[in-house]
């Protein structure tokens, strides 16, 4: 009797268990219910970064001097990557262009004179005037001017008149591209003057004109 008892009340202990623990999953399953109810949004940052494409002639400028070919001879050429004038009294130390990529994208970049040799210097002495430059990359930016294949550019001399005997101006694509990273995006343009004994006279002027397309 004693045994049947014990056997009923265990029976009901364990079913009194097993309801408790059946609400306690049920409060849980509310709760979870309550829970993934909660409001959710995402947002967003953002943030427009602007191309800009600027080329700038930090050295604007080359000045040769006042000057003259010296008697006797047949013409004077002056060169500004060795300050050097040969028969005649040109006298000019340091001068050169300096062209600066200052934007922040890369440029496929043209150089054109505004004259040819005939036209800026002019005579026709011991095969006329020259008038070229030269390309040179600035000490440290070794891969700032690049052609197609993308390996550097070097100081090749390129000559101005295209069109010998007339006066149409020269225009060279001199990098392809210029870069823009900071102390890796400038050039230094030379040049090779030959004046003839019977060149114009007076004040001679020229423009350079720098266009740089963003290389894409």
């Amino acid at each position: 009797m004693k045994s049947s008892v014990l056997t009923i009340i265990t029976v009901v202990v364990v079913l009194v268990t097993l309801v408790n623990f059946s609400l306690t999953l049920m409060k849980i399953s509310d709760l979870r219910d309550v829970l993934s109810g909660l409001a959710s949004d995402a947002g967003y940052v953002n943030l427009t970064v602007e191309s800009a494409a600027n080329l700038n002639f930090s050295f604007p400028e080359v000045n040769f001097g006042s000057g003259k070919v010296d008697l006797g001879v047949t013409n004077s050429t002056l060169q500004t990557d060795t300050d050097a004038c040969t028969d005649g009294n040109w006298t000019f130390s340091g001068q050169k262009l300096i062209l600066d990529n200052i934007g922040n994208v890369n440029l496929s970049v043209n150089l054109s004179a505004g004259a040819s040799a005939a036209s800026f210097i002019g005579g026709a002495s011991a095969g006329g005037p020259l008038y070229q430059w030269n390309i040179s990359m600035m000490p440290g930016e070794t891969w700032a001017c690049r052609n197609d294949s993308e390996t550097s550019t070097s100081g090749t001399t390129q000559g101005l008149d295209l069109y010998e005997g007339t006066s149409t101006a020269a225009t060279a694509m001199v990098c392809h591209p210029l870069q823009f990273a900071v102390n890796n995006n400038s050039i230094r343009i030379d040049f090779y003057l030959r004046v003839p004994e019977d060149s114009l006279k007076g004040a001679l002027v020229d423009t350079i004109t720098a266009t740089g397309v963003v290389r894409t």
